[in-house]
C-alpha cells in the first residue's frame, strides 16, 4: 500500500519537533543544551578535582621533605661528634717522651704528637680513672714562660711540647688515666680528640 507525499510529510512533521523560525521552544534543542551543560559541568568538576589532587600531593611531598630534612639535621648533630672523634681527630695519639715525679707527688711530662687538622685549640682535659665506670678530672699545668704571649695554636705537623704538670702520680698517669683535646674545626660543634692513652 502506498502513502501519498502529503501524508508522509504530515507524519514526518508530527514525529520531528519543530524548531520554529521565530526562535520558539524546541524540545530537541533543549535536550541538546541540557546535555552540553551536564558535559561541561562534569569536565569542570574533573578539572577542579585534579587540581585539588595535585595540590594535596604537593603538600604531602612538602611535609615528607620537611620531616626528612629535620631528621637528617638531628642525625648529623647527634652522631656527627662521635664519628668525628673516631675517624677525624684533630691530632694523633700522644707519646710521652719523658716522665718524672715532682716533689709534691704530681707528674712532670714531655710529649710528642702530630697535628692532623688545621683546627683552633680550645683546651686539654686529663682524667684519672676508667671510662665509663668512674673517673674524675685532674689538674693540667702547661709550663710556659709567664712573658710568653704567643698563640697556643700550632700548625699541622709533628709537634713536641712540655713540660706539663699532671695532677696524679706517674703510676696512675701511665695506667689509670686518659686525656682529651678540644678544638674548633668548624662552626657546628667542638671537636673532641681522645689524646691519651
Amino acid at each position: 500500500m502506498n502513502f501519498s507525499k502529503s501524508a508522509f510529510s504530515k507524519s514526518k512533521r508530527r514525529l520531528m519537533p519543530s524548531t520554529g523560525s521565530d526562535g520558539g521552544y524546541s524540545p530537541l534543542s533543549a535536550d541538546h543544551s541540557s546535555l552540553s551543560l551536564q558535559t561541561l559541568s562534569s569536565k569542570e568538576a574533573f578539572t577542579l578535582g585534579s587540581k585539588w589532587a595535585s595540590l594535596g600531593f604537593l603538600l604531602v611531598k612538602l611535609i615528607c621533605g620537611t620531616i626528612i630534612f629535620f631528621a637528617s639535621i638531628f642525625t648529623v648533630f647527634a652522631v656527627g661528634p662521635a664519628i668525628e672523634t673516631r675517624y677525624l681527630p684533630a691530632v694523633s695519639k700522644l707519646t710521652i717522651t719523658s716522665i718524672e715525679e715532682t716533689s709534691d707527688g704530681r707528674t712532670r711530662i714531655r710529649v710528642a704528637f702530630r697535628k692532623l687538622r688545621d683546627c683552633e685549640y680550645i683546651g686539654i682535659t686529663w682524667f684519672v680513672g676508667s671510662r665509663p665506670d668512674s673517673f674524675e678530672r685532674v689538674s693540667v699545668v702547661l709550663m710556659r714562660d709567664q712573658n710568653d704571649t704567643s698563640s697556643p695554636n700550632r700548625p699541622i705537623g709533628y709537634q713536641t711540647a712540655g713540660p706539663w704538670i699532671i695532677g696524679v702520680p706517674p703510676e696512675d698517669l701511665k695506667n689509670h688515666s686518659f686525656a682529651q683535646l678540644v678544638h674548633r674545626c668548624h662552626p657546628f660543634w667542638p671537636t673532641v680528640t681522645d689524646f691519651f692513652p
